[in-house]
């Protein structure tokens, strides 16, 4: 018989967001390695659903919608979970990876599950926020919650699967053996799509996560290009609307009008036309100030965008940055995120001609595929688990 590992989460499996994907990867991983991994989320629907995809059983479990889901979450979550891993024939040898900071997921899972095996229990962390990024700062709500599942809950199992150096250097200082598991890619997965156009150097943004990436500056950088820069660059925002994009620029609003002809906002995408779209990308534009939030995030965008030929160009803040990304060999890389600063490596980036960006995007692929590929990391995050 198999073993069995359940990964526990908030988002929708297997995909949704940057933490489906980063959980999915998780469990191809393990998959890889013999598991049997049943991974459940949480639906963005009033239908569970219960689907197996390469290997991997994923099952969402259905939101009510009477309430606002942080709300449900934090009061009914856990005991929903408890009662799918009941469904399930849960046993004392099995293991679970807990995944998100819903209370109520850490508490059900303490006093329901608390006759599993000692050392089969694994929190992961890929946040650390502060008071600043949320409404009321230190007394919302939903940052006291966060910070008592951060701080009380997740140690409790003295074992942590985190995204960062930051992550796992604050976790091994509060007695929890800690492994760093950066987001992964399918390195095996057929990459192809048209030949990219030289005519115009198209560069993405793919999120709209105000809170971790300065979109602002990056869409002043715009104005800050000459004529000739705009000439030869596109932009592409995907995920953030219009709507949002004119409340973030304020008075400068103006931008998005002025130069529509580079400059384009997209919203939500289906998975195909976002895929589509790197096919015919060049660089990825990421703008991060430096403060605790960045340096313990690792942007799945990146290993995922390098897949497919994609050049980053990004602050300098991070593990992907200070471990992993090589200025001029497969990314660019700039100090800050101001404004100015984007615009010069928006003209750096331009600059370069076409047979060093050929390279520059090969190199960015065998990076990707190189760290990132979801089969060399496996064995190690087994191991860690099964210890």
């Amino acid at each position: 018989m198999k073993e069995r590992i359940f990964i526990c989460t908030h988002s929708q499996l297997p995909r949704g967001d940057a933490n489906s994907n980063y959980i999915f990867h998780m469990a191809l991983s393990l998959v890889e390695e013999g598991f049997e991994v049943i991974a459940i989320g949480r639906s963005k629907s009033s239908n569970t659903s219960i689907e197996k995809v390469e290997g991997v059983l994923c099952v969402n479990i259905a939101r009510s919608k009477r309430l606002p889901a942080k709300i449900e979450g934090h009061i009914f979550f856990g005991s929903q979970m408890c009662r799918e891993l009941r469904n399930y024939h849960i046993r004392k040898d099995d293991y679970l990876i807990l995944y998100g900071g819903y209370v109520s997921l850490f508490h059900s899972i303490a006093n329901k599950m608390n006759w599993l095996e000692k050392g089969h229990i694994t929190a992961c962390v890929v946040e650390w926020p502060t008071k600043q990024q949320f409404r009321w700062k230190h007394i919302d709500p939903n940052y006291l919650l966060w910070k008592y599942v951060f701080n009380r809950m997740i140690p409790k199992w003295k074992k942590v699967v985190a995204i960062s150096e930051n992550l796992c250097s604050h976790f091994t200082e509060c007695d929890c053996d800690t492994f760093l598991l950066p987001p992964m890619i399918n390195a095996q997965r057929k990459i192809s799509g048209e030949r990219k156009s030289f005519e115009k150097q198209v560069f993405i943004y793919a999120g709209a996560d105000t809170q971790k990436d300065a979109i602002r500056n990056m869409l002043f950088a715009v104005e800050k290009l000459s004529d000739q820069d705009r000439s030869c660059f596109d932009f592409h925002i995907t995920s953030l609307t219009e709507e949002k994009a004119r409340k973030l620029l304020g008075e400068k609003q103006y931008i998005l009008d002025e130069y529509e002809e580079c400059l384009h906002i997209h919203g939500w995408m289906e998975y195909e036309d976002l895929i589509n779209l790197y096919y015919v990308s060049d660089y990825l534009l990421l703008a991060r100030e430096t403060n605790q939030f960045t340096r313990s995030n690792f942007p799945s965008k990146v290993p995922e965008m390098m897949n497919y030929g994609i050049i980053p160009v990004c602050s300098r803040v991070g593990d992907y940055t200070d471990s992993y990304l090589h200025h001029l060999v497969d990314s660019i890389i700039f100090e800050g995120a101001s404004s100015d600063a984007c615009a010069d490596a928006i003209r750096t980036a331009i600059s370069i001609p076409e047979e060093k960006r050929i390279c520059m995007s090969q190199k960015a692929i065998e990076n990707a595929r190189d760290h990132f590929d979801y089969k060399q990391w496996g064995k190690k995050l087994s191991e860690f688990i099964l210890d």
